[in-house]
């Protein structure tokens, strides 16, 4: 059975190059810009109430305030749809991405008791997997003193190389060790695809003008609210606590879009834990 070693081998290895990219935005920013969502839709209520006061009652008949209600109530409708759509997205993608981790896992392990079946020529195959995976790991959740690295042209590491040499070097002498081999050279596969493909859809999935378009309508509508009402210190603590949750939803959007960098990340002990250490 033939193998493409290269594809194997780029695999692998540009998954540990280019996997600490995902989530690059720190938790810092995305509070930050949840703040600033915030400061707009508080800054639309003060705007809106305090032009309310150079209204005339004409501005304010019952005519106009209903022709103003049914407008907040489309917009309102639109943001309460977009919100629900990106909430949903940010949790889809999150799961998904759960996912992809646990199949890592769950090969890797299968891949390390393969070479425990393989006998004594797998034991210094299952020290390179051990050193290669726990620097993936250490890359995807940027642990350890990893330094996030920017998108840059592939370039195959010592390690890598030398874990993708050692699979291919393995000696075959028995009928069982053949098919043996080729299922670990399936099951190496299955993880190089499974990192690149968490390494794609690790890209930002929140459109950014989205984002804006949305805080806007949010801005507008606060903003509205400020105009038909005389705030007091009720409706104030009222409209205070609700453009508090939208912004909350926002930071939990935005959140879920970083599952390695983020409030709500995804822990990296299942990965650390999925190998059992050797036996001395």
């Amino acid at each position: 059975m033939f193998l493409d070693w290269s594809g194997l081998r780029y695999g692998v290895v540009g998954t540990y190059e280019k996997l600490s990219t995902i989530g690059g935005k720190s938790t810092v920013h995305t509070a930050f810009i949840s703040l600033i969502a915030l400061a707009l839709i508080i800054a639309g209520t003060l705007l809106g109430a305090f032009a309310r006061t150079f209204l005339s009652d004409e501005h304010l008949n019952s005519d106009t305030k209903d022709v103003v209600k049914m407008s907040v109530g489309l917009i309102a409708t639109m943001s309460a749809l977009v919100l629900g759509l990106l909430i949903a997205t940010g949790k889809t993608s999150f799961d998904a991405r759960v996912t992809q981790v646990r199949q890592i896992a769950a090969n890797a392990l299968m891949l390390d008791q393969a070479l425990v079946q393989y006998g004594s020529d797998g034991t210094s195959v299952r020290v390179a997997l051990r050193q290669t995976f726990g620097l993936m790991v250490d890359r995807i959740w940027n642990e350890n003193n990893s330094e996030p690295r920017a998108p840059t042209a592939f370039n195959m590491t010592g390690a890598a190389d030398s874990f993708i040499q050692s699979l291919a070097n393995l000696p075959v002498a028995t009928d069982f060790q053949r098919a043996l081999k080729t299922e670990i050279i399936g099951i190496a596969n299955d993880i190089a695809k499974d990192r690149l493909s968490l390494f794609v859809q690790g890209r930002d999935t929140i459109s950014m003008p989205f984002l804006i378009i949305l805080v806007f309508w949010l801005t507008v509508i606060f903003g509205i609210f400020g105009l038909l009402t005389r705030l007091n210190i009720l409706a104030a603590v009222i409209m205070l606590l609700c453009a508090v949750s939208v912004s909350a939803s926002i930071f939990l959007i935005l959140d879920l879009n970083k599952p390695f960098d983020g409030l709500l990340k995804i822990p990296s002990a299942q990965m650390r834990n999925a190998l059992p250490p050797l036996n001395p």
